[in-house]
Formats: structure tokens, sequence, C-alpha cells
């Protein structure tokens, strides 16, 4: 027979929960729409036609054009209206704080009048980053076999 002997510690713990991480400028753009509209997790999305948070400095008036994507994504905000350009263009987004950043990119690739989604490539800087380099949504959302696609980054 076998006399095991269990020792039991019973050490108290202190546990600090943080609380859910809120960063100081929480901006997200609705490209293509005006006003504000919420999203169905709850976040609010500001369009940037009439924006009055100075969110879109076009560089070229005629530059680009606002639509609404000719299927229906998932969810409404912020994939069912788009702004396209066949030139650069900018938006001036105001933060109120120093420190990184971090920039989420939410992309629906849809067919649009006159604009084919495959042949779409562009570049997001940020300051000096260079967040995406010739970047195609159509061609990404088809090799991953998804519907969206969202690009997480961080800038200082």
């Amino acid at each position: 027979m076998y006399l095991f002997s269990f020792v039991f510690l019973w050490i108290p713990i202190s546990c600090n929960v943080a609380p859910r991480y809120s960063p100081p400028d929480n901006i997200a753009v609705d490209c293509g729409s005006s006003g504000s509209s919420p999203a169905q997790d709850g976040r609010s999305w500001d369009g940037d036609i009439d924006s009055n948070k100075s969110l879109r400095e076009i560089l070229d008036s005629n530059s680009s054009v606002t639509y609404q994507a000719q299927t229906q994504p998932i969810n409404k905000v912020p994939y069912f209206t788009a702004r396209i350009s066949q030139s650069e263009f900018t938006y001036v987004i105001p933060v109120t704080s120093t420190g990184p950043k971090f920039v989420r990119l939410h992309f629906f690739p849809s067919s649009y009048q006159g604009f084919d989604p495959s042949t779409a490539f562009f570049t997001v800087k940020a300051n000096q980053f260079t967040l995406l380099s010739n970047f195609s949504a159509s061609l990404t959302a088809a090799s991953l076999g998804q519907q969206t696609i969202a690009k997480k980054e961080i800038g200082g």
C-alpha cells in the first residue's frame, strides 16, 4: 500500500484587470458617405462628404467620385460606399494626442461603373510611413477567399 501526501498551498492572488483600452483619437472614416452611421458592432463611422471633422482634402476636385457597391456586403457600414479616384488624393485626419497610432483599413472589393476592381492598385501613407504599397484589395480578397479585408497597421 502506498501513502500519498498532498500539500495544498493556498496563495492569495491579487489580480487587477485593466480597463479596455480606448484610444484618445478614435476616428472611423466611411469613405463615400455623409453624416455619421453606426456599424453592426455599434462603432460610429463618419462620412467623408460634408464632414465636420476636416477629414478630406482632395488635391484635385475632379479626381474622385463616390459610389455604392453593386453587390450587398455583409456589413453595410463601412463597406457599402466607396471613394474612387484615378489620381492621388489626401485625407487630413486631425489627431489630438502624440504617440503611436493604430490604423485599420477596411476594403470591400466590388465592381463600380467604369472601374474594374482587379486593376485597382494603390498606396497608403501616413506622414513618413508607407502602410500599403501597390495594394490590390480585389486580388487580396480573391486569394484569401474573403468578401472583405481589414488591414491593421501601427504608425509612430
